[in-house]
């Protein structure tokens, strides 16, 4: 497809996965090569992330390449949940004969000694205005649909095929001996257990699933859990209602400009505060550390200077028909099973 005479900026519209919304004049190049590139760049990082979060390696210690192997199933089902949802914007921008690059996938090597899912996710670039109400309802809300139906899905196999409880006793030992597996709260104070959060679609599909209940401080020890777990959270990430996030593409889409910035506004601020009091208290007992994440000031702070409130006007004054409503009222209970308050806490 050709480049509009006013092509957009580049700017992707969040840091994790999503369809971009540029504003300023530039010029685009696209190499199949680059693309390819970043996938196995990405897919190796990921992989050996894979690794470590399987205990099965340290970034200070010596390394045997066969076990880059072990790490494939997390690295294979992040990748696919990635790149469903970003060529679901991809496919949503041709179905349109919007100009589009394909996904450019971004690696993100593991950092000794802190946590790392391998990537931070992918990118397109909207290369043409996005002219309509139903353009962008259909751009910004099929990549969070395919993402979530995906990590769904893989989220069920992995419920479906979880090994024995053998496997947790050959990585705790000590287990066999207990009538269940200890929860977080047994180690509450001591700062070095990472326990995930449990939104609403884990948590029954777990409960139900499952033969023995996995506590969510030792669900990274299953690849593909930690992978549908990242999926999720991405999802509920990017449908936050705010500036060019697909959230805010769907709010502006639906509500038009003046709700579209009274919410994007509301948003930073809940995570500008509820980050703010997740930090405080970690060192003041002001309020249960479970229902505020102090990684919520950084992503709000992401929102606020990198991704931003504003959204560029559309040009072409098209109502959105039931259908394209539909799909805002599916997307906003695909953030609501998605999102957690706390999604990763040291306890």
């Amino acid at each position: 497809m050709g480049e509009s005479p006013n092509p957009p900026s580049n700017q992707p519209a969040d840091l994790f996965s999503s369809a971009a919304f540029p504003t300023k004049p530039v010029r685009y190049t696209q190499s199949i090569w680059i693309h390819l590139l970043l996938i196995l760049a990405t897919f190796l990082t990921t992989a050996l992330s894979g690794v470590i979060w399987l205990n099965l390696w340290r970034p200070n210690e010596s390394f045997n390449l066969w076990l880059i192997f072990m790490g494939f199933p997390y690295a294979v089902a992040v990748m696919v949940i990635l790149g469903c949802h970003e060529f679901g914007h991809y496919f949503a921008a041709l179905y349109h004969r919007i100009s589009v690059s394909l996904p450019y996938f971004i690696p993100f090597p593991p950092i000794p000694f802190e946590m790392s899912f391998g990537t931070m996710g992918a990118v397109i670039r909207i290369k043409s205005p996005i002219r309509n109400r139903i353009q962008l309802m259909d751009i910004g809300a099929y990549g969070p649909i395919a993402g979530f139906g995906v990590a769904l899905l893989i989220l069920i196999i992995a419920a479906a095929t979880i090994p024995p409880i053998d496997y947790l006793h050959t990585i705790h030992p000590n287990y066999r001996f207990l009538s269940e597996i200890p929860g977080p709260e047994s180690a509450r104070g001591s700062g070095d257990v990472l326990v995930f959060g449990e939104n609403i679609i884990f948590y029954l599909v777990l409960k139900y699933m499952l033969p023995y209940q996995i506590p969510m401080s030792e669900m990274y020890h299953y690849p593909l859990l930690l992978a549908a777990y990242l999926g999720l959270f991405i999802t509920a990430l990017n449908l936050l209602p705010f500036g060019q996030l697909d959230g805010g593409h769907i709010v502006y889409s639906l509500l038009g400009p003046v709700w579209h910035k009274v919410i994007s506004w509301i948003t930073v601020s809940f995570c500008l505060i509820a980050g703010t009091i997740g930090l405080v208290s970690k060192f003041q007992d002001i309020a249960n550390p479970a229902l505020f994440w102090p990684g919520w000031l950084v992503w709000g702070l992401v929102m606020l200077f990198v991704i931003r409130p504003g959204h560029p006007p559309l040009t072409e004054a098209v109502p959105l028909d039931t259908k394209r409503k539909v799909i805002a009222y599916l997307s906003a209970v695909i953030f609501i099973l998605c999102f957690t308050p706390v999604p990763f806490d040291l306890r």
